[in-house]
């Protein structure tokens, strides 16, 4: 996770905090690091017949509603209890946003024989390093936009896994895309159903999916909520 600021120049975020901080000490609320994630199954056909959506919605379900594939999520997908929105009672001071590409879960075959060299070209070049090289990130709070950022591979992902030349021939295998820079801070409040919208657009000439894959987003912060 990145780090967490404890202070903002947004004075009106601010002024909340010091309310809610008050409530901490009254022992009627608690302040919790926290972070929203929802993470996405994005479906590709060997054969170069699947695309990528050109709009993708994030945080826009609850957790146990059918995502965009048509299964049901658990908390290993999302974890939002009411659908694009904190629920009542619940505030949260967004800080961070993060982005992770995964493996499919429904692929149970060990990563390195599980695809050949071929595919795994298409994975990682196509799949998933021309998708981190595009992608617009828009959020909305209130139907009011706050945050409109470009390329995806801009947004860090504080996770990965390295793998120097698993192919052992020095070539593509070496390369790597890595998105471990510097964060991308923002100021997300939400509080007592306000709404919010995260989408992620993709423009131009719709992209081939060869393997599917996991694409995900969290959003990391502080969250304050009623002391049980």
């Amino acid at each position: 996770m990145a780090i967490i600021r404890l202070k903002t120049m947004e004075n009106g975020i601010a002024k909340k905090m010091a309310m809610l901080d008050l409530d901490v000490v009254n022992g009627t609320k608690e302040k919790l690091v926290h972070s929203l994630y929802h993470i996405k199954r994005i479906v590709g056909a060997s054969d170069g017949s699947a695309t990528l959506p050109a709009e993708l919605n994030y945080f826009s379900i609850k957790t146990g509603a059918n995502d965009d594939d048509g299964r049901p999520t658990t908390y290993a997908d999302i974890n939002m209890d009411s659908a694009g929105m904190i629920s009542q009672g619940y505030y949260f001071w967004g800080q961070n946003i993060r982005v992770v590409a995964l493996p499919d879960k429904d692929d149970e075959t060990p990563f390195i024989k599980g695809i050949d060299k071929n595919n795994l070209q298409k994975f990682f070049v196509n799949d998933i390093g021309k998708i981190l090289c595009d992608g617009v990130v828009s959020i909305e709070v209130a139907d009011k936009p706050l945050v409109r950022l470009a390329p995806l591979i801009s947004f860090p992902s504080m996770v990965g896994i390295d793998i120097p030349s698993i192919q052992g021939d020095g070539s593509f295998a070496n390369a790597s895309f890595r998105n471990v820079g510097e964060v991308r801070p923002i100021d997300l409040w939400l509080e007592n159903n306000i709404t919010f919208k995260f989408k992620v657009n993709f423009f131009g000439t719709p992209k081939k999916v060869y393997q599917s894959f996991r694409l995900g987003f969290f959003i990391d912060g502080i969250l304050y909520r009623p002391r049980a």
